[in-house]
């Protein structure tokens, strides 16, 4: 099992200046507690909770300070960015890190960001699988030419070439059954979400992901196979009343951002339509124990406590968790991050 750090930025009463020096610092922790890797999402126009939209700045600064953790984007997102830039932002990263980039993409899950870029969510179904193809057409030959529903790249060739041969792992964010089985078919990693509708939503997407991996037809040069799960807020003290007391605020502000993109992608097109069942937990959004019993998307308590909620999933095949550790404060967050190091990743060595 392959643990992950995410950040996205969560403000918690301080600036963007002060919490991106913190994410840093805190990331440089997260390698010397033994995360296999670092990431952030691309987020756009959620000014509290979510407030990263250049994740690849923010990891070349972390790549500098650091020697064996990878970076990777969690995701750059295909609906609203051009292929190649992403491809070029990714080499970059490669670079700089001598290495150790790897690639999520995802189609968005946010309609401000979509409407705020003029894409329209009935559309991003196309973008994803045009934007995927000519992706993977470029890491796996780098000069190329694409002509597809929605680019039409001419012949050029891509530079800078990356470190890694044949190119840096990619991998699928998630949400539904039908895009976790378009990323195991394409040879692609994947980085299931959606968990708050459940424990049996994600194993159902597991076992659809490790199905459909057996057949695959690799897009790019290589196969990456691997699934995991993001976990919304992650967090690990002494004792459960602290682990509430530090964590909770951060999941119900989650749990109210979820809320609100979910059932209004779910309006906006019938292709989100099934975000809509996030509806039959309004009336529990901000009952945390209820939400931590119903679903793997909140693990808050003891090191024992989080060990065997872990062991529940990496029972499922779960190969990676990718634990968000934001917005409890700087000070809380190093805690927690150093508490994981200490009392939970080794468990999964």
């Amino acid at each position: 099992m392959k643990f992950g750090l995410c950040h996205e930025g969560h403000l918690n009463g301080v600036s963007h200046h002060e919490r991106y020096q913190e994410m840093i610092v805190e990331a440089v922790a997260a390698e010397d507690a033994g995360f296999d890797f670092y990431g952030l999402s691309e987020q756009h126009f959620l000014p509290d909770v979510a407030t990263t939209p250049a994740p690849e700045t923010i990891m070349g600064a972390v790549a500098a300070l650091t020697t064996s953790m990878r970076f990777r984007f969690m995701s750059a997102v295909i609906s609203i960015n051009h292929p190649i830039r992403i491809v070029e932002r990714l080499m970059t990263l490669d670079l700089v890190s001598n290495g150790r980039a790897e690639l999520g993409l995802a189609r968005s899950n946010n309609p401000y960001a979509l409407s705020g870029f003029g894409v329209d969510p009935k559309d991003t179904r196309e973008r994803l699988n045009d934007g995927l193809a000519a992706i993977m057409s470029a890491l796996r030959t780098g000069s190329f030419e694409h002509h597809g529903t929605v680019w039409d790249i001419p012949d050029r060739q891509v530079v800078p070439f990356p470190v890694q041969k044949p190119h840096p792992p990619v991998l699928l964010s998630a949400t539904s059954e039908e895009t976790h089985a378009l990323g195991a078919r394409n040879g692609l990693g994947v980085m299931s979400g959606n968990t708050v509708l459940g424990w049996d939503y994600l194993e159902t997407n597991v076992k659809t992901y490790k199905e459909n991996a057996l057949e695959a037809v690799p897009l790019g040069g290589m196969q990456t196979n691997s699934i995991g799960t993001f976990i919304a807020t992650a967090h690990c003290a002494p004792t459960m009343e602290q682990a509430l007391r530090e964590a909770e605020h951060v999941a119900m502000d989650f749990m109210d951002t979820v809320m609100d993109i979910y059932t209004k992608l779910a309006k906006a097109s019938s292709d989100y339509e099934y975000l809509g069942r996030i509806e039959q937990l309004r009336d529990h959004m901000h009952d945390l124990d209820f939400l931590m019993d119903f679903n793997p998307y909140f693990h808050i308590g003891p090191p024992e406590f989080i060990i065997e909620r872990f062991q529940r999933l990496q029972a499922m095949g779960l190969d990676e968790l990718i634990l968000r550790i934001d917005g409890m404060g700087h000070e809380v967050n190093m805690k927690a991050i150093a508490a994981f190091g200490q009392d939970v990743i080794p468990h999964f060595r």
